[in-house]
């Protein structure tokens, strides 16, 4: 799947690039567009409680011939968390961490004198890391503590076809709108480990313990569509 994907990618790429050299030759003129998700922008000012819109790509960018529409795209997104907590009785942590990447080739229609449309095809790549951490502490007078820790990594590749809606607010400003289906599939490896700890003073460590460590390694599979709920500010140079 990965390798058909980035052949067809590979593919289109060329066929860009040859019609890039053509018209570069006889007008030398292409549109440079760079746009960001302002959906978290327009939830602070109308105050919403809108839903995310399960689209990752905060960042794109886009050269598009003038003459035929032809164009080479690429977007970017990422997102990182973290939380900790103490209530007493026990400590607790988590991280998690996502990385999304595309690239892919796309052709525009000029439908009026102020909208636009364009439809093509993403190569897409994910990357997701996340820890879990916690120590539980004995109650009751008992003198025991579990600990736990588990921490996962996931790559992801595949690829789908797309398309955007535009507006041009001005002859540069424009606000936009997508919509994509991409099916991706990779690896998920996994390590748990778990450990409970009991008071000894008979031992050189002070207590005994019973330590488990797993690993896993599975692979993963599915489909995300990208509904067109998502808008871009995009400018045109």
């Amino acid at each position: 799947m990965k390798k058909i994907i980035t052949l067809t990618l590979f593919f289109c790429f060329c066929q860009f690039l040859t019609i890039a050299q053509n018209e570069t030759v006889n007008s030398g003129k292409v549109d440079n567009f760079i746009g960001v998700q302002v959906n978290g922008l327009i939830r602070q000012i109308f105050t919403t409680t809108t839903n995310s819109t399960g689209n990752p790509y905060l960042f794109n960018y886009s050269i598009n011939l003038k003459q035929s529409g032809w164009g080479f795209r690429i977007g970017a997104g990422y997102n990182n968390s973290n939380s900790s907590n103490n209530n007493g009785n026990g400590e607790s942590s988590s991280e998690n961490t996502n990385l999304q990447l595309r690239a892919g080739i796309e052709k525009s229609y000029k439908l009026s004198k102020k909208w636009t449309a364009g439809a093509g095809i993403d190569f897409v790549y994910n990357y997701n890391y996340s820890t879990n951490n916690s120590i539980s502490y004995g109650t009751s007078g008992n003198n025991d503590t579990t600990i736990n820790s588990s921490k996962s990594t996931q790559n992801t590749y595949g690829g789908g076809p797309m398309g955007w809606l535009r507006y041009n607010i001005t002859d540069r400003i424009i606000l936009g709108t997508e919509t994509g289906f991409y099916y991706v599939s990779g690896t998920k490896y996994q390590t748990v480990e778990y450990e409970f700890r009991v008071t000894d003073p008979t031992s050189p460590t002070g207590y005994t313990y019973v330590p488990r460590i797993t690993h896993s390694k599975n692979t993963v599979s599915n489909g995300n569509y990208n509904s067109p709920m998502v808008f871009f500010l995009i400018v045109k140079f």
